[in-house]
């Protein structure tokens, strides 16, 4: 079956992987043949380019799958023995306790059984280091992580928090939007507690990442999510409108209308 003396049709390429190319799906059996069929050497350059294409295809699938089963939930304590290595790659985040509107619009939740609970996978990110973009970026102020912006703003509320900003040093009018020092520490207690983050490694991880936020549709996603959560994209606007100079004193009563309108438009948002 595997000689090398005739370069193989695109019908006989078909018998030996069991059915027709345009009909694959995301398995690792058929990745393994499409690999000993193109160690035969009996491809032509056409079926070596169309196998090249169904081979990212299968790929980008199982990777957009795993999020759906990952083989792992960790916490921020456990990144310190296993830190996300310094490639490229798609993560995805996971929780627990949350405002149970929020956790609704997730379309994937998992529990595994060394959990006592249910995880809802609620947001999806990339980066051409997972190291950096996870542990230096997610984890120190909502100005360089939209996912600490969109969480701040749904637990203003319960950790008493205040969006600041403060002017950028190059555009007067562009600003920084923080929780202040003392909030952002707040914010990350919080994510060490009630969060849980798994990743897959990808070089075509802007492919991964933007076929999985299209397929989830994680709520905290508001760049390219087909269905972005709009009560919450309203919130985050409002309490931007409400944020403060830094040593000025929070806008409480208005932060916290803001809050009961957002709850508002949970209740009538489908």
């Amino acid at each position: 079956m595997w000689s090398k003396k005739q370069i193989l049709t695109k019908g006989e390429l078909e018998e030996l992987l069991g059915g027709r190319l345009d009909s694959v799906r995301a398995d690792i059996d058929l990745l393994q043949k499409f690999q000993k069929i193109w160690k035969t050497d009996r491809l032509s350059p056409e079926l070596k380019s169309e196998i090249e294409h169904w081979e990212n295809y299968i790929l980008t699938e199982m990777n957009v799958n795993y999020f759906a089963s990952p083989e792992e939930l960790l916490a921020f304590q456990e990144l310190c023995k296993k830190p996300p290595p310094n490639k490229s790659g798609v993560y995805g985040w996971y929780f627990n306790k949350l405002n149970p509107y929020v956790l609704r619009q997730s379309k994937i939740y998992v529990k595994p059984w060394w959990f006592s609970s249910k995880w809802f996978l609620l947001y999806i990110g990339r980066g051409n280091d997972l190291n950096r973009r996870i542990i230096e970026m997610h984890f120190k102020n909502a100005d360089v992580s939209s996912l600490r912006l969109s969480l701040g703003c749904l637990l203003v509320r319960k950790l008493k928090i205040c969006l600041r900003k403060r002017p950028r040093p190059n555009d007067e009018n562009d600003y920084a939007y923080t929780f202040g020092d003392e909030g952002e520490e707040k914010l990350s207690h919080w994510m060490a507690k009630n969060s849980r983050l798994s990743w897959i490694v990808s070089n075509d991880y802007e492919r991964v990442e933007e076929e999985a936020i299209e397929k989830y549709k994680p709520p905290l996603c508001s760049i390219g999510n087909p269905e972005p959560f709009k009560p919450l994209e309203d919130l985050k606007s409002c309490l931007k409108e409400l944020a403060v100079l830094e040593g000025e004193n929070p806008q409480w009563k208005e932060v916290k209308q803001a809050y009961k309108a957002f709850l508002k438009d949970c209740k009538l948002y489908k």
